[in-house]
């Protein structure tokens, strides 16, 4: 009986897998799997970190949720994008401190806004580029430093540093004000795109 009793404990965890929600702690310089994401740096007595202090030496990581938080040193996860960058008490920076060390990811969802250090999901197009509060730029500010993204429809105006969907063609380039100079791209210079 008891066999039956564990033989049917194994297939509800073979069909009920881990959920975005159970934690583990590995130690920092540790390889993060595969799919997992940093979440939180905390102290405890099983690892070492610098100078043989047990100082925030122990990462915890998870399958990501959309949304989560993520540390900044974190791996970051196929197919999220970043919505907001923090400063939180969990992560810390390459200076060591907590400054905007913490992102929040997302999976995308068409239009959205993201922040312009995010990577673009396949398919999607920038549309507008704009100051954001939740988002900052390479100089440290709020300035251009979100964008918005969104599934394009037959035609669509898009950014000139927009990446240009498979089975798409610049068909005219366009004066357009949603894209001001960003990552390097001319100012207010927009493509009018076609699916063909």
């Amino acid at each position: 009986m008891f066999r039956y009793f564990l033989i049917i404990c194994s297939l509800l965890i073979s069909f009920f897998p881990a959920t975005a929600s159970a934690q583990t702690q590995i130690c920092y310089g540790s390889p993060i799997p595969t799919g997992k994401v940093v979440i939180d740096r905390i102290t405890t007595n099983r690892c070492p970190g610098i100078n043989g202090t047990y100082q925030n030496a122990t990462l915890v990581i998870k399958v990501p949720a959309s949304p989560e938080n993520i540390c900044t040193e974190s791996p970051f996860p196929d197919g999220f994008v970043i919505t907001a960058q923090l400063t939180t008490t969990k992560c810390w920076n390459i200076y060591g401190n907590r400054q905007l060390a913490t992102y929040t990811i997302k999976k995308p969802v068409s239009p959205m806004n993201i922040c312009t250090n995010s990577p673009i999901p396949n398919g999607y197009v920038i549309t507008a580029i704009q100051n954001s509060s939740s988002c900052w730029n390479s100089n440290g500010t709020n300035n251009v430093s979100s964008q918005k993204i969104k599934i394009p429809a037959r035609e669509e105006v898009v950014c000139s540093v927009s990446p240009i969907p498979s089975g798409y063609r610049i068909v005219q380039s366009i004066y357009t004000t949603n894209c001001p100079a960003s990552n390097g791209g001319p100012s207010n210079q927009g493509y009018l795109i076609r699916n063909y």
